[in-house]
């Protein structure tokens, strides 16, 4: 864990992160010459500050989502042979799908997250109920932004729940909040849903509404809800948007960059399918950002073996893409072409190619819709949850296919039995 990333140290240790008792929130801190204490964030002022750490919290949820989802998935693979960086067990473990429940890495996930869901449900009640006082008023504008990173965020802490975590190796996905019984996928999409409806009501842009409005198709498309599916991502973002991203910097890098990159450790190899799709087509080299691995950092010398890594996170503060409007269209595609909802798949599928300069297609199946959302959303996490709804696992049928409920949390919780 990177500790100097935690920009938010808040004195309500006995309750903060669920997921873990106090001794062990304790003991995972670092020493700190300068803490932000509770009692002291009481002012409005204090509002942007929360929620840059907030932002910090989701930054580090999204990094490990991606490295450990495409672990899990058949987008990375964890090779000790090939490269003589990859000496993490754990990685060992989500590669191969038999990840055991004290894995310290699916724990620091866990930790993010759950500080996620808990800062940002702090963020609502402290607007809400401490903060906003006849004596210390918030202006209309701070309090709807306050309340609309508030809500986006603990939708999306929701959200990484119910596609990523689960009790059981198969049996579906969800979480636990705040110590409570584990909640189901189903219903834990449709906590975060609620959470993503309250955002929209303090939306500010048409730009934050619409990645609002796409995170919510997101939602609907893997619960399996095809018409709610369409009227949200017919409000989401389209082509010209920006992309909603996680964003990092020199002092707070991109994980994927410091462990799955030639740049610092080679932890992941890309898988070679990646490289074909460039074969087959040399466009796609503009959306598929792939290197070979250089000599030096071979497991074997003499080994002629051709490794590829991934190139999209290339320094440390590369973004990561959460929601774009081309993520969008490959939504609005599936609906049409595999889901029965109106639209043009073929026209959806092709603006997305033709943002890269890549050609257009002249029919769209789902092997196409496979096809493109794996070179669309690769090194996103998006591949893990893509595998198990249209059943193309490829470990095992007795792995797991999420990533477990921790140990930690289990023994603390005693709504888990």
């Amino acid at each position: 864990m990177k500790y100097y990333r935690i920009i938010l140290s808040l004195g309500l240790i006995s309750c903060l992160l669920v997921l873990f008792s106090c001794e062990d929130f304790v003991q995972d801190l670092p020493d700190y010459e300068d803490i932000i204490t509770d009692d002291v964030i009481v002012d409005s002022t204090d509002i942007e500050f929360l929620i840059n750490g907030i932002k910090a919290n989701f930054s580090s949820t999204v990094e490990r989502v991606v490295m450990f989802g495409d672990l899990l998935d058949d987008q990375l693979i964890f090779d000790p042979t090939a490269s003589k960086d990859a000496t993490y067990s754990t990685f060992r473990e989500l590669e191969e799908g038999e990840i055991q429940i004290d894995n310290n890495s699916v724990d620091g996930l866990a930790y993010n997250v759950g500080e996620l869901w808990f800062c940002s449900s702090d963020l609502i009640d402290r607007i809400n109920n401490r903060i906003d006082t006849p004596e210390n008023p918030i202006s209309a504008a701070l309090k709807n932004n306050g309340l609309y990173n508030a809500y986006l965020y603990n939708g999306i802490a929701c959200e990484t729940y119910a596609g990523f975590f689960g009790l059981e190796k198969t049996g579906g996905g969800g979480g636990c909040l705040n110590a409570g019984p584990f909640i189901p996928e189903a219903a834990m999409y449709d906590t975060a849903l609620a959470k993503f409806s309250m955002a929209l009501n303090f939306a500010s842009t048409s730009e934050e509404e619409k990645i609002v409005h796409s995170l919510m198709a997101r939602c609907y498309l893997y619960k399996g809800e095809w018409a709610n599916a369409k009227i949200q991502a017919d409000q989401g973002l389209v082509e010209g948007d920006s992309p909603f991203l996680a964003q990092f910097s020199a002092t707070a890098d991109n994980y994927m960059w410091q462990q799955g990159s030639i740049y610092l450790r080679l932890q992941v190899i890309v898988d070679d399918r990646f490289n074909d799709y460039i074969v087959a087509d040399p466009l796609e080299a503009n959306r598929i950002l792939i290197v070979e691995m250089p000599d030096d950092l071979r497991a074997t010398e003499g080994d002629t073996t051709v490794y590829w890594t991934q190139a999209m996170y290339p320094d440390d503060a590369s973004p990561i893409r959460y929601m774009s409007w081309q993520e969008t269209n490959l939504m609005l595609a599936e609906l049409a072409a595999l889901r029965g909802q109106a639209g043009d798949a073929v026209a959806l599928v092709n603006a997305v190619r033709s943002s890269y300069g890549i050609g257009d297609l002249t029919t769209v199946d789902q092997d196409v819709i496979i096809a493109e959302r794996d070179k669309e959303l690769f090194l996103t996490g998006q591949r893990l949850i893509d595998q198990r709804r249209f059943d193309i696992w490829h470990l095992a049928s007795n792995t797991w296919k999420y990533l477990p409920i921790t140990e930690k949390e289990r023994n603390a919780n005693p709504n888990i039995d």
